[in-house]
């Protein structure tokens, strides 16, 4: 894209899946956000219309990405690419002195975290968990910091979202574990609806909660995976409100994800008519208000990113001790599971799992503690 020097020179790490939104959005709308971009790397084989719509917009393309931070004046980078390579990534960018709109989830493990937020002392990284970007959640972030709600007693997640045969199938690292030295660890909960869990982080330090603990939780596969498709987690933050996550890839047809807030006035919730909401505002994509705010970060309109490394360190606490108290994943025995429609189209459904995940979301309890059948204690049993 030609720039007239006044727009900060972005690169974009990723031209397919995702990575395209964040392509199109900068391509419509970087100028208005104080953006640029100049350069994309990926070492795939582009599709001939992307190639065109790069050439188009005067966007230059290299097979590596430190080959483009070395070649271009580049003053930000989005890194839009499997989560196996954020880490090494966003390490490098940070060390080209460049600021980075890095897509959700940053990282998958507590460790890795911790290394990028001591690479990270000017706080340069703004994480792409863009609900935090919205200014109707934030509006409600900021009522829950002023107790205009009341006190915060307790925030649950439900997250039921079918996922077809085709979509792990998309690419190598779908439904993967990874390896302790670069997790992946795939799943609802850390990859899909991770924009939930973020937000539900981010009301609990609202609220006045510190960092998450006693964490109960149940990780669970469906299908032939290495990672999992279905898990409950609960626990509270210390001196805030307790919490409970709900989420599932095999619930059959239906998609819902709905958090809500209990407090000593009422209830707040938030669902998917929030993203209809979005999907339909003058911003266009859901990525519009994080692409904004990311633009302002650049251009010094704003002193820190919308959402930091940091503030990412209790999502992960939750998911990793979650893991850890569950003792691994659990196969659901094949009676409980249900294999309909056909080839890329074929969802797998666990039997009674949406009113497992209504009773384990009110009461506070991992599957296991509810006594679903299919659940690891009575399935053994």
């Amino acid at each position: 894209m030609k720039t007239d020097g006044k727009l900060k020179k972005v690169g974009l790490i990723g031209a397919g899946g995702f990575a395209l939104n964040h392509f199109q959005m900068l391509v419509e709308s970087g100028a208005a956000n104080g953006m640029c971009l100049v350069a994309v790397a990926d070492p795939t084989v582009l599709p001939d219309s992307t190639t065109a719509a790069l050439e188009r917009n005067f966007v230059r393309r290299y097979g590596d990405y430190e080959e483009m931070f070395a070649s271009e004046a580049l003053e930000g980078v989005f890194i839009a690419t499997p989560i196996p390579t954020h880490f090494s990534m966003t390490a490098s960018a940070l060390r080209h002195g460049l600021h980075v709109y890095l897509e959700k989830p940053p990282v998958t493990s507590v460790a890795q975290i911790g290394e990028l937020i001591r690479m990270d002392a000017k706080e340069s990284v703004q994480v792409g968990f863009n609900m935090m970007s919205w200014p109707m959640v934030r509006r409600t972030l900021a009522k829950i910091r002023r107790r205009e709600f009341g006190v915060v007693h307790s925030i649950r997640v439900v997250g039921l979202w079918p996922r077809n045969t085709k979509y792990y199938s998309r690419a190598s690292w779908a439904g993967k574990m990874g390896s302790p030295e670069n997790p992946i660890f795939d799943g609802p909960a850390t990859n899909a609806m991770s924009h939930y869990v973020q937000l539900l982080c981010a009301g609990a330090r609202a609220a006045g909660g510190r960092r998450p603990t006693g964490i109960r939780g149940d990780f669970y596969r469906a299908r032939a995976i290495e990672s999992y498709d279905t898990c409950s987690l609960s626990g509270h933050f210390a001196d805030g409100p307790r919490f409970s996550i709900v989420m599932s890839h095999a619930a059959g047809p239906g998609q819902s994800t709905v958090l809500t807030l209990e407090t000593d006035k009422g209830v707040v919730t938030v669902d998917d008519r929030l993203f209809a909401r979005i999907g339909t505002s003058r911003f266009g994509l859901s990525t519009g208000f994080a692409h904004r705010d990311f633009g302002r970060l650049l251009n010094g309109k704003m002193s820190r990113p919308r959402v930091t490394l940091s503030d990412c360190v209790d999502f992960l606490e939750i998911m990793s001790q979650g893991l850890a108290a569950s003792g691994g994943i659990t196969s659901i025995p094949p009676e409980f599971i249900t294999r309909t429609g056909e080839g890329d189209d074929e969802l797998y459904v666990v039997s009674g799992l949406r009113e497992s995940a209504k009773q384990c979301s009110d009461s506070f309890q991992t599957f296991s503690e509810a006594g679903a059948p299919w659940s690891k204690t009575c399935a053994v049993a």
